[in-house]
């Protein structure tokens, strides 16, 4: 069993080399062939979802996302997927569900995507809330001196790329400063 494990671990980081260049064809290829050796495989599963979500395929993102949280209920990133198929699709009550659904750890939140959601729900005061306190906790490390590595999610590479932050904002902090942070760091949210 170890060995096939082995396997399809190697099939996921070939898949997310190719994900990463883009190339999708290659991607899903690698994907499918892990996917042949455990089909519920929840890692295996997201990747498919991530591959369709890149794609813009937001109707094939939603099927692999609830697969993959089927097969492993407490995989995140199927939910953040899911629930980034659900934006796609216009679908924004349901995206907030989800996101607030699979987070029980305000620090660990994708923060700025329930920000998002909030604005096309026309909630624009709990989505200004919801920008400072992610701008705000991502800049905890920069005001207490503590040069920390933080995370955020970044939908269109499959993986939570790491941020090291090096220069602080200043406050007050605005709705467009909020959004200049998050450009400039590179937060993906959604397409």
């Amino acid at each position: 069993m170890f060995g096939k494990s082995k396997k399809i671990e190697n099939k996921i980081k070939t898949g997310d080399k190719f994900l990463r260049d883009n190339k999708l064809v290659e991607a899903e290829a690698a994907y499918r062939e892990a996917l042949l050796l455990d089909d519920q495989n929840a890692e295996t599963l997201y990747s498919l979802g991530c591959v369709a979500n890149k794609r813009n395929d937001f109707a094939s993102a939603d099927v692999w996302a609830r697969k993959a949280i089927s097969a492993d209920p407490s995989h995140r990133l199927a939910h953040f997927l899911l629930a980034n198929a659900q934006f796609g699709t216009e679908r924004f009550e349901e995206a907030l569900q989800t996101l607030l659904s699979a987070n029980t750890n305000e620090n660990d939140e994708p923060m700025a995507m329930v920000g998002l959601i909030y604005e096309k729900l026309g909630k624009s005061e709990k989505a200004e809330e919801t920008f400072r306190a992610d701008t705000l906790l991502a800049l905890r490390p920069l005001v207490s001196g503590n040069s920390e590595t933080w995370r955020a999610p970044d939908c269109t590479t499959k993986s939570f790329e790491m941020r090291k932050y090096t220069s602080p904002m200043r406050a007050p902090l605005s709705h467009a400063k909020i959004l200049a942070f998050i450009s400039k760091h590179r937060i993906t949210v959604f397409r």
